[in-house]
């Protein structure tokens, strides 16, 4: 009986958690860069933009993201996914199809914190590591982003 009133009192927790800044959808644009070490040696990721549609339910966020390099070699990739979205951070974790250069696939996870809320904007940070299958999934690069998010 004590543990159905502690599931009880958790399941109400969680849906009862604010969402908190974002409305039931949102818009995200962020910038970001990255670095990958390659044998011990640090190589420096290009500059990357990803534009991020999400709708929020509950404490999840489904996003759809597109991530798109500014520099050459310019890369496409979607990263449909999922936040979990804690009062402290968020947690993010994708799955990544990469559409230019030769098809690849592969996953990201990452933790992020969103701050400064001012009602229908938010901005945010976030740190990933995304892994492809065609590099090897002993190439873990690490990428640093920060944006913006609009709700709606």
């Amino acid at each position: 009986m004590r543990r159905l009133q502690v599931m009880l009192c958790l399941v109400t927790a969680l849906v009862m958690w604010p969402v908190g800044a974002s409305a039931l959808v949102d818009l995200s644009l962020s910038i970001g860069e990255g670095v990958v070490w390659v044998d011990g040696d640090a190589h420096r990721l290009p500059v990357s933009l990803e534009l991020i549609p999400a709708y929020s339910f509950l404490f999840l966020r489904a996003d759809l993201g597109m991530y798109l390099t500014v520099e050459d070699p310019a890369d496409f990739i979607l990263r449909p996914g999922v936040r979990l979205m804690l009062p402290w951070f968020y947690a993010r974790g994708a799955f990544q199809l990469k559409v230019t250069h030769g098809v690849d696939y592969g996953f990201l996870l990452g933790l992020g914190k969103e701050f400064l809320n001012l009602g229908i904007i938010s901005l945010f940070v976030e740190a990933n590591t995304h892994l492809l299958h065609k590099p090897g999934w002993d190439v873990v690069p690490l990428e640093f982003r920060v944006g913006a998010s609009v709700g709606f």
